[in-house]
C-alpha cells in the first residue's frame, strides 16, 4: 500500500493505494490510538505542531500497517 498526507485549512486527506494494482485502498486512519478516519476521504483534525503518529490500519488485514507522520513532540 502506498500512502500519502496532504493538508489542508480545515484537516487533511490521507491517500492510499494498492501497490500493486493502483487502485485505491481502504484502510482506517488513526492519531495515536485513536480512530479519525478513512483513507482518500477528508479528515476534519488538524495537526499541531505537537501531534501523535498518523497511521493506517486496513481492515481485514489486507495490508501491513503503515505510518504516514512520525508523532511530533
Amino acid at each position: 500500500m502506498v500512502v500519502s498526507l496532504v493538508r489542508n485549512k480545515t484537516g487533511f486527506t490521507v491517500t492510499a493505494t494498492d501497490s500493486l494494482t493502483g487502485k485505491p485502498a481502504e484502510a482506517q486512519v488513526y492519531m495515536g490510538d485513536a480512530t479519525v478516519g478513512f483513507t482518500n476521504q477528508p479528515i476534519a483534525k488538524t495537526i499541531g505542531k505537537k501531534h501523535p503518529e498518523i497511521w493506517v490500519r486496513s481492515p481485514f488485514d489486507a495490508y501491513s500497517d503503515v505510518v504516514v507522520l512520525p508523532a511530533a513532540r
